[in-house]
């Protein structure tokens, strides 16, 4: 019996088989679309780019390819969380790039201690400029991203 592991591995063996037969600059181009599609949005600029790439991208035909459907759904959530950050304080705005990024407080335990950050993150304790210096850098988002609303 296999076990998830092996069934997993198999599987994207299979996908990477089906890839091999394009080119290295499409393969690039998949690979820039697929981060770009999980990059966060900054800016309304950058919200009304992959606005547009969600309304390219949904002219294919995404009924039978998967990869899509998944580049698809990382669009759309990018665009949901930065809506969200719309109106959200500081705090807020770290604990839904937590989420996007799937980084636990103990991964950021580097910036400030574990029980600081769980405070931050349920409102207990404001950010301070520095932590959202340090948030912002370790995010890879502008300061300004946490102060939208400030």
């Amino acid at each position: 019996m296999e076990t998830k592991y092996q069934v997993d591995i198999k599987s994207i063996n299979n996908t990477l088989n089906f890839f091999s037969n394009c080119s290295d600059q499409k393969a690039k181009e998949l690979v820039e679309l697929l981060n770009y599609s999980q990059s966060v949005i900054n800016n309304e600029l950058e919200l009304l780019d992959k606005l547009q790439l969600i309304e390219d991208l949904s002219e294919l035909e995404t009924d039978k390819n998967a990869f899509l459907v998944i580049i698809l759904d990382y669009l759309i959530a990018s665009i949901e969380a930065y809506q969200a950050c719309e109106q959200t304080t500081p705090n807020q705005v770290l604990a839904k790039l937590m989420k996007q990024a799937n980084v636990k407080q103990k991964e950021l335990s580097h910036i400030v201690p574990q029980s600081i950050i769980s405070e931050l993150v349920n409102g207990k304790r404001q950010l301070t400029l520095r932590h959202i210096q340090c948030f912002a850098e370790f995010f890879n988002v502008p300061v300004s991203y946490f102060l939208k609303n400030e």
